[in-house]
């Protein structure tokens, strides 16, 4: 299983704002993109931008039949959706790495805890062993 990589995320993130703010798909470049996340291979921005066009041809030939007014209001509701979701995804995405955050703190603290232990326990081994030597020698005179 693939794994979508952030710089593939932002280019369709990227497309559909260059759409919502009035390019048509076929006018949006490479460059034009790359200005806008300002980052990933430009290779690798064009697979995206192709797959992205791909999918647009799709669901563009899908809504042909519908008046120009609705098929625009669907894709306005579309984009609003994605960014909506991508929102939450990112407020999720922003607990859970403040949660990751506080339990890597917490288990730095426990080894940390664990290894003062040790040296306490090793400590009082050779602390004991230092006794009984010394226990051993008092009572041989």
């Amino acid at each position: 299983m693939s794994r979508v990589s952030d710089t593939r995320q932002r280019t369709r993130e990227a497309a559909a704002q260059l759409v919502v703010g009035g390019k048509r798909p076929h006018e949006i470049t490479v460059d034009q993109i790359y200005t806008a996340i300002q980052q990933g291979s430009r290779t690798t921005i064009n697979d995206e931008l192709k797959l992205w066009k791909d999918e647009r041809t799709k669901a563009d030939a899908l809504g042909a039949d519908l008046p120009a007014a609705v098929a625009d209001a669907m894709r306005t509701l579309w984009v609003s959706a994605v960014e909506q979701g991508e929102a939450v995804f990112a407020e999720q995405r922003g607990a859970l790495e403040t949660a990751l955050a506080e339990a890597e703190q917490q288990r730095n603290a426990a080894l940390q805890t664990r290894a003062d232990a040790m040296e306490m326990a090793t400590a009082l081994t050779e602390q004991c062993e230092t006794l009984r030597h010394e226990v051993a020698a008092q009572q041989a005179r």
